[in-house]
């Protein structure tokens, strides 16, 4: 490994920050780069701290490529990074509000925010973003200057435009119209996603459950806003075209005076109710039965006959359970 100098300034920054550290392993990485500074051999630092030599080596390395931005994921503050001037706090001022873009907004929200001293804790609540994101911009915006932070949203490859102006509009318009409120929490849950809002606050703000959601944002995407309006499919049931003539009708009529089980009975009365044009749910309704039993009875109906969809099944089972 190289051997790396400390200059005085560097120094003084390390001595600094870990007297302003309050998270322990930041204080501790502190204490290793200020021994190894001072001119503590990297053994006798290992021995004293606890940490391995290689630890050391990576630490100090990472520190004369970085500084101390390599601290940024801690929970700690160096009061020199984190203070704005006068110039810088109007400046990201005027950045904020010429936004456009949903997420530049956002970062230069943060930005505006630790301007004008908000805790990093705060901050990241309010943006949506994690701690370590707001001090990772911090950092950027003090070494790179703030073109660099409106010219990495615009480089991001992962960003694309959720949604046009005429998208939006179009979506706000038919929300004001709509009368559905089903219609209307998906319309609420599109707009949200549009501004960028996380799954998560889509889901608080509307009550719907994330694959729902990543349903409708589906849909949106592949059809545009002609995807709220598109009626859901009913799933065909397939007794209807189980057709009742005159001549099963008297058949089922000639039936009713002879049978004495209760439940050939009720199967009976569902065949003679679908004579009479009853749909599944009205005859499920009256005769107590539920709607796959009563499709089934017109089913075994027409295709094995009066006498196999009346045949009460459980007295061939407990015979055949006696007979065991």
């Amino acid at each position: 490994m190289a051997v790396y100098e400390f200059t005085p300034e560097q120094i003084a920054e390390i001595e600094s920050a870990r007297k302003t550290a309050t998270n322990k392993k930041a204080a501790g990485d502190l204490e290793i780069l200020s021994l190894y500074a001072h001119g503590m051999p990297v053994i006798q630092t290992s021995q004293k701290t606890g940490a391995c030599c290689t630890v050391i080596y990576k630490l100090v390395h990472r520190y004369q490529e970085q500084g101390l931005a390599m601290l940024s994921g801690y929970s700690y503050v160096t009061a020199e990074r984190y203070t704005f001037t006068r110039e810088q706090i109007a400046e990201i001022e005027a950045a904020y509000n010429a936004a456009t873009d949903v997420r530049t907004a956002r970062r230069l929200k943060t930005l505006r925010l630790r301007a004008r001293g908000e805790p990093t804790e705060k901050i990241a609540k309010a943006v949506g973003v994690g701690q370590t994101t707001v001090r990772r911009l911090v950092y950027e915006y003090k070494d790179k200057g703030l073109e660099a932070v409106i010219r990495r949203t615009a480089k991001c490859k992962r960003y694309v435009p959720r949604s046009t102006p005429e998208q939006t509009a179009a979506l706000k318009s038919m929300l004001d119209s709509t009368t559905c409120k089903r219609t209307a929490r998906r319309i609420r849950a599109l707009l949200l996603w549009a501004e960028g809002k996380s799954r998560k606050d889509i889901m608080a703000a509307t009550g719907l459950s994330s694959s729902y959601i990543s349903k409708i944002i589906g849909g949106f995407q592949e059809n545009g806003v002609s995807s709220i309006d598109k009626k859901r499919r009913k799933r065909p049931f397939a007794a209807p075209k189980y057709n009742f003539t005159d001549q099963h009708k008297a058949e089922v009529e000639a039936m009713r005076g002879l049978v004495t089980n209760e439940r050939e009975a009720k199967k009976l009365e569902v065949l003679w109710l679908r004579t009479e044009k009853k749909n599944l749910m009205e005859i499920s309704t009256i005769t107590g039965l539920h709607k796959q039993t009563v499709y089934n009875v017109i089913r075994k109906y027409h295709e094995q006959g009066l006498e196999a969809a009346i045949r009460d099944q459980r007295g061939k089972r407990n015979k055949k359970i006696n007979e065991d």
